[in-house]
């Protein structure tokens, strides 16, 4: 089968590799996308990060790895205990492997389990190949109607949908969203559902476009304006009810500190690669509440009827290209943001 194989950083080698086969308890799917995350353009240029030198804990697996973790995939064979499922059938994968027994797991917050292991980086065999071999648990059936195209975009809109949860804000309400990457779109997206305002904060031209075209009515150029004063000025001095740094810079770090109201929520999903400076100041006279999103959890379900529901158009901002373009029409278009959502088309 075609596999993308990650050896080290710039170099991922599109190979031939076996068939995985599944054991007790596991589900083989006939990969048909898998998106480009955020997370695989930093591993590819900067890592190694998330995959591993030595031997993962709960998994054993090391570099090299074959990466993807947002995928959709058809069933072709189920192992052994595997009855609630059927060959033929279309899953999404929630990449999430965990120990099962620790109090993280026994709480419903398996997110956090100590030994998380992530498909595509800490699992023998990700998403962008021919096949992969996921966990029962890992796969989430789709109903009819919902395509592979919108299978493989439930992970990310999972991430999306704990966000706006981590946001708590009511229908009404406003929120203010740095960066309309794929996540900022998301969280857009899953808010607007729930009857939240948003306001968008954007420096790219082509994604505040794309934004307006899926019915953002509010989108700020902070590269034109004081992020801060536009905010305050838009929600009557007030500032916003929750803010999402989904952008990862500094300057969408302090925005949320400053522009969200007292008693505020300041949520931060974006993986931030450079150091940022919190005066404890911003936080005590504000008593505004700074939380951060670790992946998702118990979204799935969720995400999926809403999915089914039509509350996620992909109409000008979910791209595919072949498997054999993966790195130049890929990454590199990821890398210098001439692209929003990547789909890689296998099989």
């Amino acid at each position: 089968m075609n596999a993308a194989v990650f050896y080290g950083r710039q170099d991922l080698r599109l190979e031939t590799m076996p068939e995985p086969m599944p054991g007790p308890g596991d589900v083989k799917l006939r990969v048909r996308y898998n998106g480009i995350c955020g997370s695989d353009l930093h591993e590819y240029y900067d890592g190694p990060i998330t995959t591993r030198a030595t031997p993962h804990p709960l998994t054993g697996v090391a570099n090299p790895v074959i990466l993807g973790h947002e995928l959709c995939g058809e069933i072709v064979a189920l192992g052994e205990g595997v009855e609630d499922l059927a060959v033929g059938e279309l899953v999404a994968v929630e990449p999430f492997e965990t120990c099962g027994h620790c109090v993280y797991c026994g709480s419903g917050q398996y997110n956090h389990c100590p030994l998380l292991a992530l498909h595509g980086y800490n699992r023998a065999g990700g998403g962008l190949a021919d096949y992969t071999v996921v966990k029962r648990s890992m796969a989430h059936r789709l109903p009819a109607g919902v395509s592979a195209m919108q299978g493989a975009l439930i992970e990310p809109l999972a991430i999306a949908w704990h966000t706006a949860n981590r946001c708590q804000v009511q229908a009404g309400q406003i929120v203010a969203i740095h960066g309309a990457g794929p996540i900022g779109v998301a969280v857009f997206l899953t808010l607007r559902r729930r009857g939240v305002e948003a306001i968008i904060i954007e420096p790219s031209p082509l994604r505040r476009a794309v934004l307006a075209g899926l019915g953002a009515r509010t989108l700020l150029d902070p590269t034109s304006c004081d992020v801060v004063a536009a905010i305050r000025d838009l929600t009557g001095s007030r500032g916003a009810h929750a803010s999402v740094d989904a952008a990862g810079v500094p300057a969408s770090f302090q925005a949320i500190l400053h522009a969200t109201r007292i008693d505020g929520t300041a949520v931060v999903v974006a993986i931030h690669h450079q150091p940022v400076s919190l005066a404890p100041f911003d936080l005590l006279m504000p008593e505004i509440r700074l939380t951060g999103v670790a992946m998702s959890v118990n979204a799935f379900p969720s995400v999926i009827e809403e999915v089914a529901r039509g509350s996620y158009p992909l109409d000008g901002w979910v791209d595919t290209i072949p498997f054999s373009q993966l790195i130049d029409r890929g990454l590199e278009r990821l890398r210098h943001q001439q692209g929003m959502k990547i789909l890689v088309q296998l099989n």
